[in-house]
């Protein structure tokens, strides 16, 4: 669609509902004042293009506010008492939002659940379960999931915005970590996912990208601020029955990118679906990554790190790098039968901790649930 003329991209921003109608008049005076006289005949993309600009300058627009209006649309901008604000790259049918609560200010992020397959009752029985566990979960480090609610035939998912560095552009970045500093940057995770299995749920999309760096407080240093889990929405697919990374088919293996270094080769197979030992894997494979510096099994691609993965698996580790107790963790870890992993995360974390000479650390988890 071609970019409005500035007349209908003023009376676009008016129907959009994110400008009251008193400040939408300021600002065209404003504008009509700061500006210098810009051609605005019908169809003259650039001075349509230089008011978006102007306006993002100001902060009355984000970026994909503008380019949406640019686009000929006028929303909607928003969900319920939500309004959007940019919308996030995401797995699934779902749109991921970074949003803001109107009544309180609040900034959070926004999931919106497809119509459709809502209309499923495995889908919502899914969505409702895996929704619940994220919003009780207790852990610290897991991105806090508020609640589920529907407004205007929308149902949607509400969740903490986690700003910061994903783990695997700081490995890119840094490159391999001591193995103490890869320890214990892992095990906080290690217990995060075993309160995910205690409580009944696999994350099911575990990887570095999945672990993100908050900014540092003044004084901390570059890499000072704390670590945090992405859990859903913010990374899966909250329709997935069953869960299942999106390996089935080209297109979506082809999205994978770096994260294929984290797919447990079992889930290759059909019919195959994550469980507690494909998040074995990933966690092995994590802690594989920041001790080498580099995603296991990579090969430039995501198709054929999964045939690597599937076939060779994840290089040896060892001295003079690696610890021999460590090594050997991560080999079980990462076995590409998962009868050879351990079965679940608090199992792993405690042979973790012992590695590190602590005692074991899951007697704080929540009991198993039967």
């Amino acid at each position: 669609m071609p970019i409005p003329a500035p007349d209908e991209f003023w009376k676009l921003l008016a129907a959009s509902r994110l400008v009251p109608t008193d400040t939408l008049d300021r600002l065209r005076r404003g504008y009509a004042h700061e500006v210098e006289a810009v051609p605005s005949a019908a169809g003259d993309a650039a001075a349509t293009t230089a008011l978006a600009k102007w306006l993002v300058q100001r902060s009355v627009l984000t970026k994909w506010q503008g380019r949406r209006l640019l686009h000929g649309e006028p929303g909607p901008f928003f969900v319920g008492d939500y309004r959007l604000l940019e919308r996030l790259e995401n797995d699934g049918p779902g749109r991921l939002f970074r949003c803001r609560h109107e009544p309180s200010g609040r900034g959070v992020c926004l999931m919106v659940l497809d119509r459709k397959l809502c209309q499923r009752v495995d889908v919502w029985t899914e969505v409702v379960r895996r929704t619940t566990i994220a919003h009780d979960a207790t852990n610290p480090m897991l991105s806090r999931t508020w609640a589920l609610e529907q407004s205007q035939g929308n149902r949607f998912i509400v969740c903490e915005d986690v700003e910061g560095t994903s783990l695997a552009d700081e490995l890119a970045h840094r490159g391999p970590f001591p193995a103490v500093e890869a320890c214990q940057h892992m095990l906080p995770v290690f217990l995060a996912v075993a309160e995910l299995h205690r409580r009944g749920a696999v994350h099911g999309s575990l990887s570095l990208d999945a672990v993100r760096r908050e900014p540092a407080a003044p004084g901390e240093g570059e890499y000072g601020g704390r670590l945090r889990l992405l859990q859903i929405p913010l990374v899966g697919d909250p329709h997935a029955v069953p869960t299942q990374p999106p390996a089935d088919a080209t297109e979506r293996v082809s999205r994978l990118g770096r994260r294929a270094s984290f797919v447990a080769p079992e889930l290759l197979l059909p019919g195959r679906s994550s469980d507690e030992r494909s998040d074995i894997y990933a966690l092995g494979c994590m802690l594989h990554a920041l001790l080498t510096g580099v995603p296991p099994c990579w090969q430039g691609d995501a198709q054929r790190t999964l045939s690597q993965a599937a076939f060779v698996g994840p290089p040896p580790l060892g001295p003079p790098l690696v610890p021999v107790p460590v090594a050997t963790l991560v080999s079980y870890l990462v076995a590409r039968d998962p009868a050879g992993r351990y079965q679940d995360a608090a199992e792993a974390a405690d042979a973790l901790a012992g590695c590190m000479g602590m005692p074991p650390v899951s007697g704080g988890l929540p009991a198993a649930r039967q």
